[in-house]
């Protein structure tokens, strides 16, 4: 199950007996993180029991402090999510994939992390599990239940040296890294291993992205782009998405996968349409709250319009945007 906009709406929100604003999304089988940009002012979030694999793809959210993951099936952690999660502390991972040491790099941006949980993830069978972690982690103070002690602070540092100067082993485990996301091939630089997510484009997909690179007329552009891939996401150009002076009050709003949701605003007169190549009708409307309807799409399947709220398939974009001048 997507986590929607809709199910973010409909989930439990409450005051648990910490105090904190929590939000559950338990038990959905939630494959992917995203749409989280409505669920605002939250303390905590409960993601236990669903498929996630990445952890990463947040709004921004200085509140939140508290993670809960367990029973998923994340294998990477996006180096991104720092920039998102800031004041983050509590970090449960119980029962899931990370499988590399090294992988555990972008939780070093967390500064305020004091208590994670990785337990029952293959990872822990690491030779040197804890003390790495206590050495890569320095502001954990909790680690699987247990407290870091200052003895096992020392060992480790006995074992990895320092920061600025790593013992061989140190720069030996730093370099293994898992291999389950690589950048895609293309114009860009291959980025460094951690930040490497698998995004699968087509032939078709990568050319326009490499096209799309080569025209951008900015560097806030071309760092743009460069973040979307990293965290996995198709930039919208890459699946032909088109839109018109005429057709402005439409707007890309999430992108996830294969999958492209759009938002039109209800209080724009009737007659004005996006065109889409390689889009396929979902679903009718569907409302996000305030003069807003989100109408999600799958994609690469066939072209479409939208119309006052009302997706048609088999539209031509460029006699679409022709036909719906200002």
């Amino acid at each position: 199950m997507r986590l929607t906009v809709e199910l973010i709406q409909n989930s439990l929100s409450y005051i648990n007996p910490l105090k904190d604003r929590e939000l559950d999304l338990r038990g959905h089988k939630i494959p992917a993180i995203e749409n989280l940009g409505i669920a605002k002012d939250q303390d905590a979030i409960d993601f236990t029991d669903n498929d996630i694999s990445s952890l990463g793809n947040f709004p921004f959210f200085p509140r939140l402090h508290t993670l809960l993951l367990a029973r998923n099936r994340v294998k990477h952690i996006q180096p991104t999510l720092a920039s998102s999660v800031p004041n983050l502390t509590t970090l449960v991972l119980t029962a899931n994939n990370m499988t590399e040491l090294a992988d555990l790099d972008p939780l070093r941006s967390l500064t305020k992390l004091t208590h994670l949980i990785l337990m029952e993830n293959p990872i822990t069978r690491k030779e040197h599990y804890r003390y790495w972690v206590i050495w890569r982690l320095p502001t954990v103070r909790f680690l699987d239940y247990q407290k870091v002690k200052d003895a096992e602070r020392e060992k480790a540092r006995e074992l990895f040296g320092t920061a600025e100067a790593p013992s061989a082993l140190a720069s030996k485990i730093i370099g293994i890294k898992s291999r389950t996301f690589d950048v895609p091939a293309g114009g860009a630089d291959r980025a460094p291993a951690d930040k490497a997510v698998r995004v699968k484009l087509t032939e078709k997909e990568r050319k326009r992205v490499e096209k799309m690179i080569r025209e951008a007329r900015s560097l806030q552009e071309i760092t743009r782009l460069e973040k979307e891939l990293n965290e996995g996401r198709i930039p919208g150009g890459a699946l032909g998405l088109f839109i018109t002076e005429a057709q402005q009050p439409f707007e890309v709003f999430q992108q996830a996968g294969s999958e492209v949701d759009l938002v039109r605003d209800r209080n724009v007169p009737a007659g004005r349409a996006l065109a889409a190549e390689g889009l396929a009708e979902r679903s009718g409307r569907r409302r996000a709250g305030g003069p807003f309807e989100r109408i999600p799409l799958q994609a690469r399947q066939a072209a479409f319009t939208i119309t006052d709220g009302r997706v048609v398939t088999g539209a031509n974009p460029a006699s679409t945007a022709r036909s719906h001048p200002h």
